[in-house]
């Protein structure tokens, strides 16, 4: 992660709106972003995913790291939460779901003292065109579990989505492995409106914000979003998001982590 990056994540564990019982998720937040609850996401997150807190994580204190000192948070999504700056300004928080009969707090003290902070390629399930310039990285979201697999990639033209603003001019592109050809009565999937390289599309456009959704491109879903009509107008315009869409390419096998490819620059 970089610090022009808003939050990078690793969960382990199984995957989904929920952690299951027995993940523990790591969440490291660019310096002046803020930071979050890495189990309370969809609970009281912000707009989009952004981080919600500004101030720092309030708790008692933890033991310290290279100098660093640490705090042990008050959460009722977790059994443990640790969080730190990796970094100044820059937060870091490791959750661990609770763990019957497990010592939450020694969880969460192992991923800490394993974690290292470089600069180098982010590396996806998928290829992908690079984004133009004036929409840089500033998040990565990326889960491995088994046969289970996803990642997103989110670029913004401002490096903090926290503000007084809600016009956000984010852009989005997610894949995660799905073979659905359709909604399956998902309330947060639609149904196709359209069919695009002969793959069952949804495509929408809504107040300058637009969406293309593709489904079953070698087993997996795909989906390019931008959130207003800067992002949308930052990304290319109109029939932007179908175009980048369209030019994403899963990976020969997304389940193998050796295989994921670098994100172009």
């Amino acid at each position: 992660m970089t610090r022009r990056q808003r939050r990078a994540r690793h969960l382990g564990g199984d995957p989904g709106d929920e952690p299951a019982a027995g993940s523990v998720a790591v969440e490291l937040f660019a310096g002046g972003a803020g930071w979050d609850d890495p189990l309370n996401d969809g609970t009281s997150a912000g707009l989009d995913d952004r981080p919600t807190h500004r101030e720092p994580p309030p708790g008692t204190a933890g033991p310290t790291s290279d100098g660093t000192p640490s705090y042990w948070l008050e959460s009722r999504f977790a059994g443990a939460e640790l969080a730190w700056q990796w970094a100044p300004g820059a937060y870091a928080i490791v959750a661990v779901d609770r763990l019957g009969g497990a010592d939450n707090r020694a969880t969460a003290l192992r991923p800490v003292r394993a974690i290292t902070v470089r600069q180098e390629a982010v590396r996806l399930p998928f290829r992908m065109a690079a984004p133009p310039r004036t929409l840089p990285l500033r998040a990565v979201h990326a889960y491995l579990a088994s046969s289970d697999y996803g990642a997103t990639v989110t670029c913004a033209e401002r490096a903090s989505m926290l503000g007084p603003t809600r016009a956000v001019r984010m852009v989005a592109f997610p894949l995660l492995a799905d073979d659905r050809r359709g909604s399956n009565g998902s309330h947060k999937i639609p149904d196709p409106n359209t069919t695009l390289d002969g793959h069952p599309a949804w495509y929408s456009r809504q107040a300058g914000a637009e969406s293309t959704w593709l489904f079953d491109v070698s087993g997996n879903l795909i989906k390019v979003d931008t959130w207003d009509e800067h992002g949308t107008e930052q990304l290319g315009d109109v029939g932007a998001t179908t175009r980048y869409a369209k030019r994403i390419r899963p990976v020969s096998d997304p389940t193998d982590r050796t295989t994921w490819a670098a994100m172009p620059r």
